[in-house]
């Protein structure tokens, strides 16, 4: 093996959906068996709030609720396994914000699920179609190895 790869540090995606509390757990026991250092990051789709128009406050709000919601069973998950961790919170296009947050922290990897469309997604067929999903976007982007977890 060419490489050493050390996973001390690992990024959890926490977007308020129900397959959020399964990306959770998979990422908490891969934490807790590595000993590593687990990130549970709150992503707020800025940009889809700013669609919205005059429900631009409300939309916010409520993202920023799931997100958080989801984040504190990732970490209590953690608490409860004695893995250190620590909560982050970023807004924007979430496949920026996932990327950008795993080389900010120097995660080894980024655990994740498809994302939710409500939230996380592009927003529209057309985004879908030319751009491809946040998903993908940050399994392309991402300068370190994603598991994406169905």
């Amino acid at each position: 093996m060419a490489e050493d790869h050390n996973y001390a540090r690992l990024l959890v995606v926490a977007d308020g959906s129900g397959p959020s509390l399964r990306v959770g757990e998979h990422a908490v026991y891969l934490a807790k068996s590595l000993d590593a250092e687990l990130f549970v990051l709150k992503v707020v789709n800025k940009h889809l709030a700013f669609r919205s128009g005059l429900y631009y406050g409300r939309l916010m709000a409520q993202l920023e609720r799931e997100s958080a919601a989801a984040a504190r069973d990732i970490e209590r998950m953690a608490s409860e396994s004695g893995v250190r961790h620590e909560g982050l919170i970023r807004r924007g296009r979430p496949w920026r914000v996932i990327v950008r947050a795993a080389e900010e922290v120097e995660a080894a990897c980024i655990v994740m699920g498809p994302l939710r469309a409500s939230a996380l997604l592009e927003t529209s067929v057309v985004d879908l179609a030319l751009t491809g999903g946040a998903c993908r976007r940050v399994l392309r982007h991402a300068h370190c190895p994603v598991l994406v977890v169905r």
